[in-house]
């Protein structure tokens, strides 16, 4: 009984953990970033590769939060629904836009239509639709490509101000 009692505690503060965001305002968005995949890592035992290009801008709070909540999302669509062992992240900045890449190696499925009344009104999706959401309200766009087979493919393009 103690080692159940244990093991469920464990889960309760890991599951509580994750909704509990880092400090947005104070740290750099790539801390922020590196820190959730290492918890994603731990949790998981799967791998993530990260790449970072040579300057990271920092970004507005809005854009950090829905970075950490796609990257967040995709982690763990990858886990859950592909059986993902190994994610590879990479984050650059190009002219006035941040970049986010998120590639694993997993199932791969036939994308959904994200677009119109209908792809809104089903309940399936969510979380693809809410990377969509997320993306869009901070200005950027969110892009999603994968074949059965083929693994997954998820680009996010957010405006930065230096």
């Amino acid at each position: 009984i103690s080692w159940l009692l244990e093991n469920t505690l464990t889960e309760i503060r890991t599951f509580l953990g994750t909704f509990h965001p880092p400090e947005f305002k104070q740290r750099p968005l790539l801390d922020i970033l590196e820190g959730l995949i290492i918890q994603h890592e731990e949790i998981t035992q799967t791998t993530v590769h990260l790449e970072a290009g040579p300057v990271i801008p920092e970004v507005d709070v809005p854009v950090k939060i829905a970075l950490y909540r796609i990257l967040q999302q995709a982690l763990a669509n990858g886990v859950q629904h592909a059986g993902v062992k190994e994610h590879f992240v990479y984050i650059w900045a190009h002219q006035d836009h941040l970049h986010l890449e998120v590639v694993d190696n997993g199932r791969g499925f036939t994308p959904p239509s994200l677009a119109g009344p209908a792809a809104t009104e089903r309940n399936e999706h969510i979380g693809l639709r809410g990377m969509r959401d997320r993306a869009q309200l901070v200005g950027g766009t969110f892009e999603l490509s994968s074949q059965p087979g083929q693994g997954t493919r998820i680009n996010v393009r957010v405006p930065c101000y230096e």
